[in-house]
């Protein structure tokens, strides 16, 4: 019977190490809007900041994959239009003072990986 419980806890423990190892990347999933501070092109990253805490500023790094998907919203006339763009097509379409909304996961260090822009 001791050994039937000791061999239980052992696969327990074994279990619990094997799934603990396998931790992803991202800790957090995030959804904010921030402003444009930095465009770091050769790094696929977007220097931002909090809109409500020195917007000046960067804060952080939303960094842009190749399944990222980013969306560009063009208004005339009362009309909308959403235009999807692929993530290399977004360093000329951003600027600086711009205002995005981001959607993806908070990493280990505090960047943020996106899965969607828009802006």
């Amino acid at each position: 019977m001791q050994r039937t419980l000791a061999l239980c806890l052992m696969l327990v423990a074994a279990a619990m190490l094997a799934t603990a190892s396998k931790a992803g990347a991202q800790i957090l999933l995030v959804t904010g809007e921030y402003q444009v501070v930095d465009l770091d092109q050769s790094k696929n990253r977007i220097g931002v900041a909090l809109i409500e805490s020195k917007p000046g500023v960067r804060q952080n790094w939303v960094y842009v994959k190749l399944e990222t998907e980013v969306v560009q919203r063009h208004q005339k006339d009362g009309w909308i239009k959403d235009e999807m763009l692929k993530p290399e097509q977004i360093w000329s379409a951003l600027h600086k003072g711009d205002k995005i909304k981001v959607q993806g996961g908070r990493g280990w260090d505090g960047s943020i990986t996106a899965k969607s822009i828009w802006f």
